[in-house]
């Protein structure tokens, strides 16, 4: 497995990192040794799932005898920890095994945002270490900086808040302890089940480290301890938010969050002919009072993003002038044998006015019978059109005759849908959107 080693020398210890990673450049071990590596003192093991970019979902950690302390596991929803777990030592007192039970060890509630989305935590505690019985809880709830940076947490009290921690760093995310205020130990925090720091990312204390899902990043040196997964032209292959932490920010260890904006601002610009970049101008004026946004028009990422759309409307394009030929030749046929089942599938038993499964709506798609969309469902055979994937429209009616007479406007009514999606897809609209984005790039003196 690859290896690496760091060294850290202070006024009163020395310390050596030993790093090991699998063959996806997961960090799977880091091991610590004291005075200039000559005294092993523990180390830390990573599991992560199968699925390839899918996390982390276990951490152990060792003493110097390679007893295992800690044990814990975590359920992930993409960059987001929902719960964890830790073993407790009920099946051979003495130490925890693998085959200790687990113990649930907090529950954690998220906002959509990209940065700084914990809200709030419960932690649970145990009277006892080798029993899960009479657990106590406590609910803190966390505040963040304009960095998206935990500065402020507080604990649940009698019905209200009461502040529990104050933290500061700096803008590497580094524990600062002097200051005009009193500041909260990180150590103590973790104690009490607070990790998280830096945009709200979870500091690892025996490690010294920041778990960014695809990577592990080190404050003391400001870089990560591994290459950019996706080369050195995105970002630099260690470098930590281009060396810019107070302008830029990380989200996932991948890319800077500007270079996401970017991107998708040049999509969805060249997208809508630069309606939304109008809009966009529009808003930052309202909020800000200033005109024009932070979007750098000139950028890697907002070229990338144009080029994106450019590419995804001629595949679109291409992709829908073959199916349109093809629903040409099959529709009639098909059209015919669904208009059959429709009208012999009807449960006179059951009454009309339970009104019956009869179309397939997805915009991009078409229906059943159409032929002006990307995929028009009239040209696939029965068991496709009637998968789940497929959204389905019920019509009700008092009688056979008024559900037909609803089944013909229904269909007028998608073929409209279907005619004013089409040249959004259409090869022809290659030529004026390569036009305005080299408008674009020529009107913002882009070199």
């Amino acid at each position: 497995m690859p290896q690496a080693y760091k060294s850290v020398s202070g006024w009163t210890q020395q310390l050596e990192w030993q790093y090991e990673w699998d063959v996806h450049d997961n960090l799977t071990e880091a091991r610590k040794y004291d005075g200039s590596g000559a005294v092993y003192a523990g180390k830390v093991e990573y599991v992560y799932s199968p699925v390839v970019g899918a996390g982390r979902t276990e951490r152990i950690e060792y003493d110097s005898s390679d007893a295992i302390t800690s044990w814990v596991r975590y359920e992930v929803d993409g960059l987001q920890v929902h719960r964890v777990d830790e073993k407790y030592d009920n099946h051979s007192p003495g130490g925890i095994t693998e085959a200790d039970g687990w113990r649930i060890r907090d529950r954690r509630t998220h906002s959509p945002a990209l940065i700084g989305s914990l809200l709030f935590k419960e932690v649970f505690t145990y009277p006892s270490a080798t029993s899960n019985a009479n657990a106590e809880s406590k609910v803190y709830y966390y505040g963040y900086d304009k960095q998206g940076n935990v500065s402020v947490v507080t604990e649940e009290y009698c019905g209200g808040t009461a502040e529990r921690f104050i933290f500061s760093q700096d803008a590497f995310g580094n524990e600062l302890t002097h200051g005009i205020f009193d500041r909260s130990s990180w150590l103590e925090a973790a104690k009490a089940g607070i990790t998280e720091h830096q945009t709200g990312k979870e500091f690892d204390q025996f490690t010294g480290l920041y778990y960014f899902h695809a990577r592990w990043y080190d404050p003391a040196v400001g870089r990560f301890v591994s290459r950019s997964p996706l080369g050195p032209d995105e970002e630099g292959p260690y470098l930590y938010c281009e060396s810019d932490p107070i302008n830029n920010v990380d989200v996932n260890g991948l890319s800077v969050l500007e270079d996401i904006a970017n991107f998708s601002a040049g999509y969805a610009d060249t997208f809508t002919f630069g309606l939304s970049a109008l809009a966009r101008d529009g808003l930052s004026y309202l909020m800000t009072g200033r005109r024009g946004s932070l979007i750098d028009r000139c950028s890697k990422a907002y070229t990338a993003g144009e080029l994106a759309d450019l590419l995804g409307t001629g595949l679109l394009g291409a992709g829908s002038k073959f199916l349109k030929r093809l629903a040409r030749r099959t529709d009639h046929a098909n059209a015919g044998r669904a208009a059959k089942r429709f009208l012999n599938n009807f449960y006179p038993e059951r009454g009309y006015k339970n009104g019956y499964v009869i179309h397939h709506r997805l915009p991009l798609f078409g229906h059943f019978g159409g032929h002006e969309t990307l995929w028009p469902t009239g040209a696939l055979p029965a068991w496709m059109n009637s998968m789940p994937i497929i959204m389905t429209q019920k019509i009700h009616g008092a009688n056979r005759s008024d559900i037909i007479a609803k089944h013909a406007r229904l269909h007028r009514k998608l073929r409209k849908q279907e005619r004013w999606f089409s040249p959004l897809i259409s090869r022809e609209i290659l030529i004026p959107k390569g036009v305005f984005a080299v408008y674009n790039r020529s009107y913002h003196q882009c070199r």
